[in-house]
């Protein structure tokens, strides 16, 4: 695992809150659409084609979110092995941060420690697992 996948774990996570928004975004707009129910009427009223783009829509962001769920899964279980080398408290912060998903605010919370030195054990932590690169 490099540095910048490790990072990425939060973004992938955010990405996939979004998805998930945007598909719950794409259904209610399929469902307040109808066309009428009118017999009489021939000529189409372009809602089944709209509601027709609206659920291929849903079905490609579904299955983007889908293999963005399953990358995130491979990266946390490569995070995981990779936290598990660090002492403490490098470890636990890590954990929290990256296995777990938390804020660093919230990962100070969980650990009693100062946010401030919660950024300065992650920084500490990156330096120990990826020593080539500088902060």
């Amino acid at each position: 695992m490099t540095r910048e996948e490790l990072c990425s774990i939060p973004l992938t996570e955010s990405k996939i809150r979004i998805l998930d928004e945007r598909i719950k975004a794409l259904r209610v707009a399929a469902t307040s659409l109808s066309a009428p129910l009118s017999p009489d009427k021939v000529q189409s009223s372009g809602a089944g084609d709209r509601i027709a783009r609206i659920v291929a829509n849903i079905v490609d962001v579904e299955a983007e979110m889908k293999e963005t769920q399953i990358r995130l899964a491979e990266l946390k279980v490569e995070a995981n092995r990779l936290v598990d080398e660090l002492p403490e408290p490098e470890q636990s912060v890590m954990a929290l941060r990256y296995c777990c998903g938390y804020t660093w605010a919230r990962v100070a919370d969980e650990t009693g420690y100062d946010e401030r030195y919660v950024y300065k054990i992650g920084a500490r932590a990156l330096s120990i697992l990826f020593p080539d690169r500088h902060c």
